[in-house]
């Protein structure tokens, strides 16, 4: 059987490659962890659900899933990373699946809720997935996606444009973040700097989303 090819995520530059499986950099792991606990917040609030049975697609390490679990939920989750799969079991003592479809979750099923925080855009066959909802999502239960590009456009063409700029020139951008990370280690010296830019770069981002999102929102109000 032919092995598939090594994932994207798996790149040095994106999951570190030891147990805690830090993404991007370590000093970005307390704010993902806010993250995560702001979207706990947000899915048992919108859905009225307080406990249940979740499968989160592209769970990362799975913080999201390990404090849902902290509430009573019964999780589930799938990766294409081989890297986040084992963080995730060392981190939480989560056993996720190394796919990016779904058909092993069928046997689970059904669930609560399924999620997808900000992988749907990256499926390479997201209609695998959209088939199996029915299957997957028992009655009453959800589906939430999230994309900060659904968040801020007017309409499905907008946000087919916005995906192909971030794609091309986001990508194009981030490929720059290595040497000018390797530039400032060599003129500094030590990792500091480059970190902290890693870190003010970051804040400046999620900035700019909260400012995107809701002038997206003040439009459709």
């Amino acid at each position: 059987m032919n092995q598939p090819p090594p994932s994207l995520y798996d790149a040095d530059e994106y999951y570190a490659d030891n147990a805690t499986g830090s993404r991007l950099s370590p000093a970005l792991d307390g704010l993902l962890r806010l993250f995560d606990r702001g979207r706990v917040r947000a899915v048992v609030k919108n859905t009225g659900l307080a406990t249940g049975k979740v499968l989160d697609v592209g769970a990362g390490d799975g913080k999201f899933l390990h404090f849902l679990q902290q509430l009573g939920w019964k999780v589930r989750g799938t990766t294409t990373s081989e890297r986040s799969a084992r963080a995730a079991k060392a981190l939480f003592g989560l056993d996720l699946d190394v796919s990016e479809a779904l058909d092993n979750q069928l046997p689970e099923a059904p669930f609560d809720l399924v999620t997808y925080w900000h992988v749907f855009e990256h499926l390479t066959e997201p209609t695998r997935h959209t088939s199996l909802w029915p299957a997957l999502v028992g009655p009453g239960g959800f589906v939430v996606i999230f994309t900060a590009l659904v968040v801020v456009s007017r309409s499905d063409n907008e946000a087919a444009g916005m995906s192909a700029l971030v794609q091309g020139c986001g990508y194009g951008i981030g490929a720059l973040g290595a040497p000018i990370m390797g530039a400032l280690h060599e003129a500094t010296g030590g990792w500091t700097v480059p970190l902290a830019m890693m870190v003010v770069v970051a804040v400046l981002y999620c900035v700019a989303l909260l400012a995107a999102g809701a002038a997206a929102r003040s439009r459709r109000a």
